[in-house]
């Protein structure tokens, strides 16, 4: 009777610790892309915007999200460096079913190797802790080719994705060049003489 006792006492006891825990904190990622194909052709120098990706929080805590660049392991195809990519913001915080939309963009390097690359865009919780990271990521599959253009065309992109990235103020810039231009051409080969007229006649 007493061993019934106990064994009554115990469960009971159990019961209570397991009811009283709790519940765990579940942290989750999702995205609203499963795949991102660049179907025109991308040139070494240049600045393109890629996508825009949504990350959603699918856990039950808030917290500090982000956007990252992965690889498969063995790939054939060219990796893109992570370098390359510029996301919008680049980390951002969520709210249990909250969501927030990043911008995607890739400057290629000036001898950027042509050919098809292919890359996993991440997204995933950043740990709180330095040097921890989280196993939960949702990933979408990215695809772009590059092609092959000199170092000129090359350089001449560059400028192209400096001058857009800065606008307005490259706009600005470049119209002040142009008018102090045209003031040193006017100076140099127009010449204006003003003669006063004689009224004594």
């Amino acid at each position: 009777m007493r061993r019934v006792n106990y064994l009554l006492i115990a469960s009971a006891f159990l019961i209570l610790i397991i009811t009283s825990t709790p519940a765990l904190a579940k942290v989750g990622v999702g995205i609203n892309l499963g795949k991102i194909k660049v179907n025109q052709p991308l040139y070494a120098g240049g600045r393109y915007s890629l996508a825009k990706m949504s990350v959603i929080n699918t856990g039950s805590e808030s917290g500090e999200y982000k956007l990252s660049i992965s690889y498969l392991e063995g790939q054939k195809k060219l990796k893109p460096e992570a370098e390359w990519f510029k996301f919008s913001p680049e980390i951002f915080f969520l709210k249990p079913g909250e969501a927030k939309q990043v911008e995607i963009d890739i400057l290629l390097p000036l001898n950027a190797e042509a050919g098809q690359y292919f890359a996993f865009v991440e997204g995933q919780p950043v740990s709180k802790k330095k040097g921890m990271a989280i196993g939960v990521a949702a990933a979408a599959k990215l695809t772009f080719s590059v092609r092959s253009s000199s170092l000129f065309w090359s350089i001449i992109n560059r400028l192209k994705a400096i001058i857009l990235s800065t606008a307005p103020y490259s706009y600005i810039l470049f119209g002040l060049l142009a008018l102090v231009l045209v003031l040193i051409i006017l100076r140099r080969y127009v010449t204006v003489s003003i003669r006063k007229r004689d009224t004594k006649k």
